[in-house]
């Protein structure tokens, strides 16, 4: 299905994550900070990125930043955290979504899916060539 890239400190929620997302058919990597990422970026560019905020060394805020204003990379960034007060944050930097840890797995699903289907649209329609309603 989709290639997905989780960005999370927490090797036992990157665990979990990795069997639910293959589960449902996807290609998942792991890596475990904001240096480590970008690094892994060089080298391809998945469908997703799902990226925690509070990490040791860069954040996901700032990775969330260097993939946006630096680098321009367009792929969908999920921030999944459990600081809410970093949500706000994350959305003016250019996340495409964000969750606490505390959603339901159903929720993680259904906003991991919906990210999915708006990149295969966007790369379907690209941008400027969207049908017009008549």
């Amino acid at each position: 299905m989709a290639s997905i890239l989780i960005v999370d400190d927490d090797a036992e929620l990157c665990n979990l994550l990795r069997l639910y997302l293959g589960r449902l058919g996807h290609c998942v990597s792991v890596v475990h900070g904001g240096q480590e990422a970008l690094a892994f970026l060089e080298g391809c560019t998945p469908d997703l990125v799902v990226a925690d905020v509070m990490m040791p060394g860069m954040d996901g805020l700032e990775l969330l930043r260097r993939l946006r204003m630096e680098r321009g990379l367009t792929v969908p960034v999920l921030v999944y955290t459990g600081c809410q007060e970093y949500l706000e944050e994350a959305r003016r930097l250019g996340a495409d979504a964000c969750l606490a840890k505390g959603d339901s797995l159903q929720a993680f699903r259904d906003v991991v899916t919906g990210l999915l289907k708006s990149k295969e649209a966007r790369r379907l329609c690209p941008e400027g060539t969207h049908a017009q309603a008549s």
